[in-house]
């Protein structure tokens, strides 16, 4: 069931993780009025967060705070939004970078290895291989330029 919030259909899943993010700043800021939080206050609670290793926490909460000071702004009950000072005082969380097969080459034959492969008892039906496959593929280069036609070809070449 989603909840409706500003005129915006919100899924309860959105709702969760705006209750998780609110509850994560502590009781204290959900009792005092939004005009008296201070950045200060904002970067405490976000350091927290930081210095325990929670990297992308303490950005999603900045972000997500900056949200509810600016809607605050907006509608007149706070002045400004303290969190957006804070941009640039957090460490950015270092981006994980994922091994792909980036050439459609290497694509097809690792396609072919897949469809070569017998055992006895077969555990994953192969479209469900294929799918994960594309899954995988679909942020690379191979995944995002590639047609089906070229796919096809490269697999049927052996």
């Amino acid at each position: 069931m989603s909840q409706t919030h500003r005129g915006l259909v919100l899924s309860p899943r959105t709702m969760e993780k705006y209750v998780w993010l609110l509850k994560l700043f502590g009781p204290e800021f959900g009792r005092r009025p939004i005009a008296d939080i201070t950045p200060a206050e904002v970067l405490h609670e976000l350091k927290h967060h930081e210095r325990r290793g929670r990297l992308e926490t303490a950005k999603r909460m900045r972000s997500f705070a900056s949200r509810v000071f600016r809607y605050a702004a907006a509608t007149t009950r706070a002045e400004r939004d303290p969190a957006q000072l804070l941009l640039g005082a957090l460490i950015q969380p270092r981006a994980k970078h994922f091994a792909a097969i980036t050439d459609s080459v290497e694509f097809g034959a690792l396609i072919r290895a897949i469809e070569d492969y017998s055992r006895e008892v077969t555990l994953v039906p192969l479209a469900d291989v294929f799918e994960v496959l594309l899954d995988f593929t679909r942020r690379s280069l191979v995944g995002r330029l590639a047609n089906w036609s070229t796919l096809l070809r490269s697999t049927s070449s052996n």
